[in-house]
């Protein structure tokens, strides 16, 4: 059957069943590969996953909790410290058991499994002991706690994790073995197929060679009748896409071909009535001239010349060059004039990448794959305060913070492991000076046609700045808490409002009040006034506006909900933040009842007042130094003084000169008996003298923790009868 096909078909044949051999054992490996595949990754998944998180668990409670103790006792900690560790560590076993929890569980290890939950539990109710202790930071109760031996080494919670961690290893031996046990099979039958295919394959090549014996001396035959086609072959020469031409050894053309035609723009006849010196541009053939044929060296030769077409256009030609014979020259040449501009925009291209790389605004830096710096830019080392030169000496290790080594390792093993090789961190830098800055280093992996890893090129950016206000926001975000505390705690109405006078803060009591003005609780944004009339909004914002100017104010306010009156004291203050208002602080306080007080004193004034002015006698009210506080319209009158006069005057401008000092006595008798009666003259503006009988009774009346006394004189010249007459009432405090 084989004789029948050709030799042609029988080396595909060979072919065909060499292919199908190997894809047949690809097969077959794959699939035996696959499993074992499988079998690593249940290995992984469901072993080694385990055994990290138990050893997360195992390391937390042994290394952070269990030693804490002793650290404080030990003063190498302090309790605040101390309680932070235990709940950064009981954190940490929380999430790595419950996700231990959930992977694939042995009937063995569920068993297991509860028996370390009920010791767990018991372990944490020791730690909340500690917690509790920590958080009093009693020191007598953390000595009898040690004492106690609750965490001693070992402990029953560190045990069982131990059992679990072995039940892991012992699993995962077995998982182990049945791969061992499947890769011993597929060795063997790999093996074995092998041997087959190449005893079938060396059986077919045999039989092959025998007939390729024959295919060869029918090839020498062909041979000479290819030389007898060599004519044929010169008309693949005219049609070859590069400009082939022969010179002798002087340069004149002795043979092109038509694609040398097409790209100087001659005719075949032109060029051989030409020399090659014709066509080269005069000003090249200055500084590189032709090398004459007698001293072109043997074999070939490859130059760059500028040709001048029949147009004088001048093109690129990249030209093979050989000598061929002793008066002939082959030359082949290619136009290169496209490639010249594509080589022009590379080194274009990479003077804009070197201008970029040294001028960028942020580092940037080649780094060797062991994290020596190759090359670094004018902005990193400003970043760094390095020179170029102590940079290369160096590698990022050597200024990376300590806290941060880690990063370096991890990034570098990320890259290398990633397909696309791009990673962006951000971790701290130590500049010269020892100044601690923050940087966001995007790490670029650059590798070779073959994929093998060159070298990083890195882009770092000092966010130095960034971190602070990031920290700036977390303190802001901190003193809001701060003050909503301290808001809710205030007994008066108080909220914080922006320059458009919306809400950003405000108490519980701002909320309550409001609730009840508004008819609706308050949000924050809100405009603070929003539920007022227009016209009184107008007002109100009137004054914030004077607020925002930098001046305080404050204002009386009278509501009206329901038929009640409501009266409030408002404070307006400017929150100042460099030289600018940024906020208004507002404070509020119900004043009603003390307003409803006061009201009602104002109405009983009026009423005394109008008393007063309709006694028909003459009424006063003097202080214990002798000044007049209050009188009516009578007293006025009589004396013949004006309200303004009145302020001024004493008892020594009232009474006669000789009846002053029993006037004065009976004052004082006054005070200290009860009772007084005194006639004296009483002397008007006008210098006229009025004889008053006055008579005293006490009556008194706490006002500011004074007593008031008052006495009746009666003018006793008007009638005998002077109960009738036009009595003058005077009041002493």
């Amino acid at each position: 059957m084989l004789n029948r096909l050709s030799t042609s078909a029988k080396l595909y044949t060979l072919i065909f069943i060499t292919a199908v051999s190997l894809i047949g054992l690809g097969i077959y490996a794959v699939n035996d590969l696959k499993k074992m595949n499988d079998n690593t990754k249940t290995l992984y998944a469901d072993r080694v996953v385990c055994i990290q998180l138990l050893s997360t668990v195992r390391f937390e409670y042994d290394s952070e909790i269990l030693p804490v103790t002793q650290s404080v006792k030990n003063q190498k900690i302090t309790f605040a410290q101390a309680k932070e560790r235990v709940l950064k560590a009981r954190g940490i076993i929380d999430t790595n058991w419950r996700n231990y929890k959930l992977t694939y569980l042995t009937p063995e290890e569920r068993v297991l499994v509860k028996q370390t939950e009920a010791v767990k539990n018991q372990a944490y109710e020791v730690i909340e002991n500690l917690l509790s202790i920590l958080t009093k930071e009693d020191s007598k109760s953390l000595n009898n706690l040690i004492q106690q031996g609750a965490f001693d080494e070992p402990t029953p919670f560190a045990l069982k994790i131990n059992q679990l961690l072995s039940l892991q290893v012992n699993v995962a031996k077995e998982v182990l073995n049945n791969n061992k046990l499947l890769y011993r099979r597929t060795a063997i039958n790999f093996v074995l197929f092998i041997l087959l295919s190449l005893i079938i394959a060396l059986s077919l090549s045999f039989y092959i060679i025998k007939n390729i014996k024959g295919l060869i001396k029918d090839i020498l035959i062909s041979n000479n009748i290819i030389k007898e086609s060599e004519g044929k072959y010169r008309s693949l020469l005219e049609q070859a896409s590069d400009a082939i031409y022969l010179s002798d050894l002087n340069g004149d053309f002795t043979d092109v071909n038509e694609s040398m035609c097409k790209i100087t723009g001659y005719s075949k006849e032109e060029l051989l009535q030409l020399n090659i010196r014709n066509i080269i541009d005069p000003e090249q053939l200055k500084v590189d001239p032709i090398i004459q044929g007698k001293n072109l060296k043997e074999g070939s030769m490859i130059r760059e010349r500028r040709l001048v077409r029949k147009d004088g256009d001048i093109f690129e030609v990249e030209s093979n060059v050989k000598r061929i014979a002793d008066n002939q020259i082959l030359v082949i040449s290619r136009d290169i004039t496209d490639r010249k501009l594509m080589e022009a925009g590379l080194r274009e291209a990479e003077a804009k990448f070197r201008t970029a790389f040294e001028y960028s605004a942020i580092g940037i830096a080649m780094v060797s794959l062991k994290g020596n710096w190759l090359k670094a830019n004018i902005s990193l080392c400003e970043m760094l305060g390095y020179s170029e030169q102590e940079l290369l000496n160096m590698s990022f290790f050597d200024i990376t913070h300590p806290d941060d080594d880690s990063l370096n390792f991890d990034v570098i093993n990320s890259v290398l492991q990633t397909d696309h090789g791009i990673k962006q961190i951000e971790k701290r830098y130590i500049r010269k000076d020892g100044a601690e800055i923050w940087v966001s280093v995007n790490i670029a992996l650059i590798r070779d046609d073959a994929r093998s890893p060159l070298y990083f090129v890195t882009q770092i950016l000092d966010i130095t700045e960034n971190k602070k206000a990031e920290y700036a926001q977390k303190l802001i975000v901190e003193n809001q808490e701060r003050i909503r505390v301290l808001f809710d705690n205030v007994e008066g109405s108080t909220c914080l409002i922006d320059t458009d006078f919306r809400l950003i803060v405000f108490n519980q009591v701002f909320e309550k009040t409001s609730t009840i003005l508004a008819g609706k609780e308050p949000k924050f944004g809100d405009e603070i006034y929003s539920f007022l009339p227009l016209d009184e909004q107008k007002r109100r914002y009137e004054i914030l506006n004077k607020v925002l100017g930098g001046n305080k104010e404050v204002i009386e306010v009278e509501y009206e909900r329901n038929g009640e009156h409501l009266y409030f004291r408002t404070a307006f203050v400017p929150i100042m933040v460099e030289g600018k208002v940024t906020a208004i602080s507002t404070y509020s306080l119900d004043f009603t009842e003390r307003k409803k007080a006061e009201l009602l004193i104002l109405k009983q004034k009026e009423l005394s007042e109008t008393i007063i002015n309709s006694l028909p006698g003459v009424f006063y009210l003097q202080s214990a130094t002798g000044e007049y506080l209050l009188w009516n319209k009578n007293f006025e009158t009589v004396t013949g003084y004006t309200r303004e006069e009145i302020v001024k005057l004493t008892t020594a401008d009232l009474i006669a000169e000789e009846d002053l000092n029993r006037v004065s006595d009976t004052i004082n008798k006054l005070f200290t008996e009860g009772y007084a009666t005194v006639e004296a003259n009483a002397k008007t503006k006008d210098g006229t003298t009025i004889p008053f009988l006055l008579t005293g009774s006490p009556i008194t009346i706490h006002v500011k923790h004074n007593k008031m006394n008052v006495f009746i004189m009666i003018n006793l010249n008007s009638s005998t009868d002077y109960m009738h007459d036009s009595p003058l009432f005077i009041m002493v405090i």
